[in-house]
């Protein structure tokens, strides 16, 4: 990263978002694999969740990206599993994947938290809609929690 001054600052990943505030969310290219978010004053913490490429910041400072984990044993497999998780900017972390679907992926999110991304279900594949607070029911459509 080179600043206005003329300096430059390496680290071994991939920067794949910055907000106006100088938070970078970008993915570390050294196994383990693990996020990371890049503070303004050049401190960096690691996202700690198998292979976490981050997709993206928003202006608020949430941070969303995708992980995988291998699910149990069924026959002599295993199946790896994909899911959405969301970084708050107090560091609490929150995950979740459409229900019956082996992989959810983010692909986007605005500065209202709504992500969207795509899940598969079998031989069925479709986008979704996150809205903050909002539940999923039976059929998986997202609706808005009524308090």
């Amino acid at each position: 990263m080179r600043f206005p001054d003329g300096d430059i600052t390496t680290y071994p990943g991939v920067p794949v978002g910055i907000n106006a505030a100088g938070y970078i969310a970008g993915w570390s290219f050294i196994p383990p694999y693990q996020g990371f978010v890049r503070f303004p004053g050049g401190s960096i913490n690691s996202l700690v969740l198998p292979g976490t490429p981050d997709v993206g910041i928003n202006e608020a400072g949430f941070i969303f990206g995708n992980y995988g984990f291998l699910g149990p044993v069924t026959g002599s497999s295993r199946l790896l599993h994909l899911q959405v998780y969301l970084r708050s900017p107090n560091g609490t972390m929150t995950s979740f994947g459409f229900p019956g679907s082996l992989k959810t992926v983010a692909t986007s999110m605005n500065d209202s938290n709504v992500i969207t991304g795509a899940t598969d279900q079998g031989r069925d594949s479709f986008g979704f809609l996150r809205i903050p607070e909002a539940e999923q029911d039976e059929q998986g459509v997202l609706a808005k929690t009524e308090k």
